[in-house]
């Protein structure tokens, strides 16, 4: 099964969800394969295809914990025992198999969400308003792009101002928006 399949698969099941998703998101240190709301909470998703090797995947855990209070790994059957001894307790695990009518997503591990993050400590999704633009971040709070706002500026203000899930929904709606034409994001409806 290719990464595409998956990738559909959950595209399908986001929206069936009316949950936003936005594929291949790159941070400073590390490429995401796709964030979604699951639960209402930012997950980062990693997805290991049969193809993949798993070789890269305990740094790329350790890249995720550090943005996101949620961390998903979709992986193929054939990987499955592999990625489960690997990735901590906390992080979910579902199972991709290929079924005679498509791809069905199986729940390995239902353990997401069970870690919070301190401020600016591991998990702390406030770390991503860094991958916005000034614009998107100065129109968050209601100003003018084109005022002296600076986008550091912005940030601490958002930071200040806003809850975690409401910069998370923030974050995840403007990289929707970036990258819907794209077709690689999908905003839920009334998101």
């Amino acid at each position: 099964m290719r990464d595409a399949e998956i990738r559909a698969r959950l595209h399908a099941h986001f929206d069936r969800e009316g949950s936003p998703w936005v594929d291949e998101v790159t941070t400073t240190d590390c490429r995401v394969d796709m964030l979604a709301l699951v639960g209402g909470v930012l997950t980062g998703i990693e997805i290991k295809s049969g193809r993949d090797t798993l070789k890269r995947l305990d740094r790329q855990i350790a890249n995720f914990e550090r943005r996101f209070r949620q961390v998903l790994v979709v992986t193929e059957a054939r990987h499955a025992p592999q990625v489960r001894a690997a990735v901590p307790g906390h992080c979910g695990i579902w199972v991709a198999e290929e079924t005679p009518t498509g791809v069905f997503l199986r729940t390995r591990s239902r353990a997401l969400g069970t870690r919070r993050p301190q401020p600016r400590g591991r998990g702390n999704p406030m770390r991503l308003l860094w991958l916005l633009r000034k614009a998107e971040l100065v129109t968050a709070l209601g100003e003018d792009p084109a005022g002296p706002l600076t986008k550091r500026a912005a940030a601490e203000r958002l930071r200040a101002e806003r809850s975690v899930d409401a910069v998370e929904r923030l974050v995840l709606d403007a990289l929707v928006a970036r990258k819907g034409a794209a077709g690689k994001g999908h905003l839920a409806a009334g998101g």
